[in-house]
């Protein structure tokens, strides 16, 4: 089983493929552009070309987990309402007639899963070290880990991964 997760944002998303029978990541991109992952959507398959993750494969899942927002009592800008947009296209893409299920996690609730609470400061890099406490290490390129190949935006979306598979919280 292969499971999509992504991190949106404004104008590129964060996004990796983690392999279930493995337990690594098979794909990580720190920000893939909008109109790319709008064609994997359609095409029902994310081609990688040159990827050292994937051999240069298309890759397919079986379902998509997106991170989306939740309400935070606090004015919003732009950017955000530019988010919320890209979470609901990514959300009616991944529906296709043959598409696997989609899930929506907020922020709010994969820190609770896998930090069992919400107001942590800091929490990103609790975050990463639970991924890499539980998923494993990156590696090297010549000795690469389960995580290897996620940078930046593309740790958020394995959070997001992590946090689906795990929804009574991680021990």
């Amino acid at each position: 089983m292969h499971i999509l997760g992504i991190d949106p944002g404004t104008r590129a998303s964060g996004l990796v493929l983690f392999d279930m029978t493995d337990g690594h990541v098979k794909h990580a991109d720190k920000a893939i552009d909008h109109d790319d992952l709008m064609c994997a959507f359609y095409n029902e398959r994310l081609d990688v070309g040159g990827s050292p993750l994937a051999g240069g494969l298309a890759l397919t899942w079986d379902q998509v987990v997106i991170e989306c927002l939740s309400p935070a009592g606090q004015v919003i800008g732009h950017d955000t309402f530019d988010t919320i947009f890209w979470v609901g296209r990514m959300f009616e893409a991944a529906h296709g007639p043959k598409m696997p299920g989609v899930e929506l996690l907020t922020r709010n609730e994969i820190k609770k899963r896998l930090l069992g609470r919400t107001n942590i400061p800091g929490a990103d890099k609790h975050i990463r070290q639970v991924l890499v406490d539980q998923v494993g290490p990156k590696g090297t390129k010549r000795e690469p880990g389960p995580t290897f190949g996620c940078s930046s935006h593309s740790w958020a979306a394995l959070a997001a991964v992590w946090a689906y598979l795990h929804p009574d919280g991680v021990s």
